[in-house]
């Protein structure tokens, strides 16, 4: 069994505590429908649909393609604790800026190791903070920097038994997401899209392929495969459009997974996941790649892209 990065949050702890005590505003979430042809995200916040629960406050972050962590009363989906009814929610990223200079994601390579299902009640006990790190990475040098967590473990508040202190926890957890909204560039930005939305076929394995060959579905749009030694854009039979070599992957007794795939048609900056998986008890793993496809290859995922959802679509 994997641990969870993120668990659901209890209404344990500090529920009891008025949000007024700390008066941070709900922001609109971004909509989650994909659009009829490819708009740039900064296009496409223009029709964003507020919450309806969204107090009617002055907006802290008036430009809402800037990707940012904030506080959230209702548990926080990037970042938390098991007994605390606050979190953090990380929005508008992955994203690259429009200037093709930076992207910011969170998508770091991850490995676990299978106890064989004990132990999972001692290591819940210790209520820690739940959290992802946060890339921030200069695409003109190709350099990444991981930004300081939320709040780091050694910085956690305990009660004498061990439990989170959850209104010590607050105000930390605030100073931590101010100090990497800090960090962020602030310029204008645009989320990076998944491939389904760009009309991108992704392969996952040799099983998916195969059922791609019995169903005789129309392989002439764009996909998305992975080899032993590169990963493949191309239209089976008539075109490559890109090959990209990656590092040897080892295998357990299942086979690899190609996960997803998270692109900027723009800048070309492309982020995929690769999964290994053992059966039974053994270890467990996910690693990203990240590649920059060339002009061309941008311009014909572009031109394709109205024509690629329609067929995943049929699919």
């Amino acid at each position: 069994m994997r641990l969870p990065i993120v668990l659901l949050l209890t209404a344990l702890g500090c529920a009891a505590e008025s949000p007024v005590a700390l008066a941070l505003e709900a922001e609109p979430e971004p909509s989650s429908s994909a659009p009829d042809a490819f708009v740039s995200y900064g296009e496409q916040a223009a029709g964003q649909r507020p919450s309806d629960t969204a107090p009617a406050a002055a907006s802290v972050t008036p430009d809402r393609t800037q990707p940012r962590l904030r506080f959230s009363w209702d548990g926080g989906s990037w970042a938390g604790t098991d007994s605390c009814a606050f979190g953090v929610d990380l929005l508008a990223a992955p994203a690259v800026s429009t200037d093709g200079r930076w992207a910011v994601h969170d998508l770091h390579d991850e490995y676990w190791e299978s106890d064989g299902g004990e132990g999972w009640e001692d290591y819940l006990d210790q209520e820690p903070l739940r959290q992802d790190g946060l890339a921030l990475v200069d695409l003109t040098t190709g350099t990444t920097t991981w930004l300081a967590p939320v709040v780091s473990e050694a910085a956690l508040p305990h009660h004498p038994d061990g439990r989170i202190h959850c209104r010590k926890l607050r105000p930390l957890m605030v100073e931590g997401i101010e100090r990497i909204n800090a960090a962020l560039p602030k310029t204008q930005w645009r989320r990076m899209i998944s491939a389904e939305e760009a009309g991108i076929r992704v392969i996952r394995d040799e099983e998916d392929l195969e059922d791609l060959e019995d169903r005789g579905t129309d392989r002439s749009p764009i996909e998305l495969m992975m080899t032993s030694g590169e990963f493949v854009l191309r239209r089976k039979g008539i075109e490559v459009l890109h090959r990209e070599s990656h590092e040897p992957l080892s295998e357990c007794n299942l086979p690899l997974v190609l996960d997803r795939m998270l692109l900027d048609v723009e800048t070309g900056y492309t982020l995929a996941t690769v999964e290994e998986r053992c059966v039974c008890f053994g270890s467990e793993s996910d690693q990203h790649f990240a590649f920059t496809l060339p002009e061309a290859a941008r311009e014909r995922v572009a031109d394709l892209a109205s024509a690629g959802r329609a067929v995943l679509d049929a699919d």
